[in-house]
């Protein structure tokens, strides 16, 4: 199989690599059978945008990879509308290839225009999956601008690794419990007296964090509130119904606020 039909890259890519075999055949003589070639890009970009080693392009000419690369490197550029190179240049056994951004831009755009949203996408026979876990915030903290950034660095990945053909599972864990919940109670018992965000007329997930704070600045003047979030946490571990109940209404606030913000970026929870 050709070379240039295993080749899954966008169109200006797949031309750039169509002209650097036709100029490589040219460079070898049109009826000589080029030998595997491998198109790399540089280690560095002011080296050019693609490579190629003459070493065994060298055995052809009968030259040392370094000459083989001048020689390829003299052939010159078709004068076309079609070409996106700017420049070919010789670069001790490699022949470096600069691309011409205007051209190549060019062609970029138009395969975006064509191809919408399916611009880059993979078909693959056998998808790869992959877990993103992302988001996962604290239920007994308010959400704050970082928790935004997370959520948009997962989504994306996830929608990335769809269009390059994988299988994508998106999840989050939620950290529902413990003893930071079991703060969060002591204090919604003692300070919360039977409020409701309604009532306060707070976003859902600030009004049942906002226990977990008070519990941290109630413990300067109170060391003993630690020994009572402990003794909650062995009660809600035993299944205790009345500490099950508290923790379930501060988790299903918190949640609920989670829930109005990603609706507000129009995403969801991602859960499996």
């Amino acid at each position: 199989m050709d070379i240039l039909e295993k080749f899954h890259g966008s169109i200006a890519e797949l031309l750039a690599h169509k002209q650097i075999f036709a100029l490589l055949k040219r460079a070898v003589g049109a009826k000589s059978k080029l030998p595997e070639i491998l198109i790399t890009c540089p280690p560095q970009p002011t080296l050019g945008d693609f490579s190629v080693s003459c070493f065994e392009l060298g055995k052809m000419l009968q030259q040392s990879p370094v000459e083989a690369a001048r020689v390829i490197a003299a052939v010159p550029l078709p004068k076309s509308k079609t070409n996106i190179f700017s420049s070919v240049r010789a670069a001790g056994p490699y022949v470096n290839f600069f691309v011409d951004p205007a051209a190549y831009g060019r062609l970029v755009l138009e395969q975006i225009q064509k191809e919408g949203d399916a611009f880059g996408a993979v078909s693959r026979v056998r998808k790869p999956t992959v877990m993103v876990e992302y988001f996962s915030p604290n239920t007994n903290k308010p959400l704050t601008i970082g928790h935004l950034r997370n959520v948009f660095l997962g989504w994306s990945l996830s929608q990335i690794l769809r269009t390059l053909g994988c299988a994508v599972i998106e999840n989050s864990i939620y950290n529902d419990r413990g003893i930071a919940l079991c703060k969060s109670i002591v204090a919604y018992r003692r300070w919360g007296a039977g409020a409701t965000p309604e009532s306060e007329h707070k976003k859902s997930d600030h009004f049942a964090g906002q226990f977990y704070v008070r519990f941290g600045q109630e413990l300067a003047v109170h060391p003993e509130l630690e020994e009572e979030a402990k003794e909650y946490l062995r009660q809600w571990e035993a299944g205790d119904k009345n500490i099950r109940a508290d923790w379930r209404r501060l988790v299903d606030w918190a949640m609920a606020g989670f829930t109005q913000t990603l609706k507000s970026v129009n995403l969801d929870h991602p859960e499996v």
